[in-house]
């Protein structure tokens, strides 16, 4: 599985390839500190199984997945305490 992982003031965004493998057969499961995602392809057979340790931040109950040609796009947002918060400077 090829992942491409990128990080924004909302959180993180993960592409995983998962060429071949349906929506009835791919998981995705957060388990304590870890995202799991697991998926199984009938034509040539094969299994994958990749896990993601997750930072703090990450609002676990927030995580969205969707499945488009062949690729897994997982968002994994900030919780909102962790995001980033613009501080006006003030003149005297």
């Amino acid at each position: 599985m090829f992942t491409d992982i990128t990080e924004n003031e909302n959180g993180f965004e993960l592409q995983v390839d998962v060429p071949g493998i349906k929506r009835e057969a791919l998981e995705v499961q957060v388990e304590k500190d870890k995202l799991v995602v697991k998926g199984e392809r009938q034509q040539p057979h094969r299994i994958y199984n990749r896990v993601f340790v997750l930072p703090d931040f990450v609002n676990r109950e927030g995580i969205e997945a969707k499945l488009a040609d062949g690729v897994l796009n997982l968002k994994l947002p900030r919780r909102e305490e962790a995001k980033p918060k613009q501080i006006s400077v003030q003149v005297n």
